[in-house]
């Protein structure tokens, strides 16, 4: 169930699209599986698509192991896909300390980015997740509870080990201790004392799908909060 009052404020509408993002002036980059190039799979073209043509951002595509730091200037945000793999070590060795706002997909890649410090790996089978902190801004107004994210159920990956001084949003539905949306603001500590050099958050859609029309309102949603969260 969604709160209209928070999707107000936080720049959301009832049925997921944003009310308040900057627009085209809004640069993004979205780093994916090496070999990709311009073939990204479902779950990347969506992710793509929905920065474009909802939220109206510019975004830009670079594979894990072509990226460099100056692939980080000028950006506003930086997202790392689920389908990241073999090239993870160079993203973290340039992004990990980079004042730039970074919503990471794979569990394996929060690990490194001592976002997290429990790998979980990927589960299938999931179609909800579950809300804890339905005052964040990360919850896109829904009350706390099950959330009907995809219509059957999809691998994904979730992490343990998300520290209290973490935004924790939202768990699987079989596990309260594995989280699938949370955030830590500029300047909070993470684990091993680092302290986040940006905002630092964790959203954890599927590696990829058959075809988009498996995820639900729910999903897009609480994207489009995630979204909203990275530009403000």
């Amino acid at each position: 169930m969604r709160r209209s009052g928070l999707n107000r404020a936080f720049g959301l509408t009832i049925g997921g699209t944003p009310g308040s993002s900057p627009g085209t002036s809004t640069q993004a980059l979205l780093i994916v599986d090496e070999g990709t190039g311009s073939n990204l799979n479902v779950m990347d073209t969506f992710v793509k698509n929905r920065m474009e043509s909802i939220h109206g951002h510019q975004v830009t595509v670079v594979e894990e192991q072509a990226l460099v730091a100056g692939d980080l200037t000028g950006k506003d945000y930086a997202w790392i896909a689920a389908s990241i793999s073999t090239g993870r070590a160079n993203v973290v060795s340039i992004i990990k300390s980079a004042a730039i706002n970074l919503c990471c997909c794979d569990s394996e890649t929060s690990i490194e980015l001592d976002m997290s410090d429990v790998f979980t790996g990927t589960v299938s089978g999931e179609s909800v997740i579950v809300i804890e902190n339905d005052s964040s801004p990360l919850a896109a107004g829904y009350s706390n509870g099950g959330v009907s994210i995809y219509t059957q159920g999809a691998a994904i990956s979730r992490s343990g080990g998300i520290l209290n001084t973490a935004d924790r949003v939202g768990y699987r539905s079989l596990n309260t201790t594995q989280r699938m949306i949370w955030a830590y603001d500029n300047g909070v500590t993470m684990h091993n004392s680092f302290v986040a050099p940006a905002k630092r958050a964790g959203f954890y859609f599927p590696h990829d799908i058959s075809s988009e029309t498996i995820l639900k309102q729910g999903s897009k949603d609480l994207f489009d909060a995630m979204i909203n969260y990275l530009i403000t």
